[in-house]
């Protein structure tokens, strides 16, 4: 994990979306898994930040989904965005 990504994503997430502050550590927490595990895809905070803000609904929750869904699709090798999810693996497939 990378402590600086972690800190600058949930604060942005924090000022700019009114997110609390305990989702907004668990969203930048799996942001960061993200960027570990697709390092070759050079992720940064406002990658994210902007996705949430393309998202086509209202709630934060599904803005988030949504946008790691999407940033998933663009992904040769992420056939599944469910790790990266704020519900994670439930029974809904993801991507």
């Amino acid at each position: 994990m990378t402590a600086d990504f972690i800190d600058t994503l949930a604060h942005r997430l924090e000022t700019e979306l009114d997110c609390s502050d305990e989702v907004a550590g668990e969203i930048a927490a799996k942001a960061d898994t993200m960027r570990t595990d697709y390092e070759d895809a050079g992720f940064d905070a406002q990658d994210f930040i902007d996705r949430v803000h393309e998202a086509p609904y209202e709630s934060l929750d599904r803005q988030w989904n949504w946008a790691v869904g999407d940033a998933c699709a663009e992904l040769e090798d992420c056939t599944d965005s469910r790790p990266y999810r704020l519900e994670g693996f439930d029974d809904v497939g993801a991507n």
